[in-house]
């Protein structure tokens, strides 16, 4: 499980305030996780730590 996907998870647990998810809430509960996931990955790839510089992505060679 990614990463960001644990806290996701961590995340929807607190804000629910349950132990345990219930049947009947699973499917939204695990919708609200995966939107989490998908926002915190977001935020960490746009992170930028001064004195670091992302990798730049190779230059692809043209479709033929």
């Amino acid at each position: 499980m990614p990463l960001a996907s644990v806290y996701a998870r961590r995340i929807a647990r607190r804000a629910t305030v349950l132990g345990a998810t219930a049947a009947h809430n699973r499917e939204v509960f695990d919708r609200a996780v995966e939107e989490i996931a998908e926002a915190t990955a977001r935020l960490l790839d746009g992170l930028e730590v001064r004195g670091v510089r992302k990798p730049r992505p190779e230059p692809q060679p043209d479709a033929v």
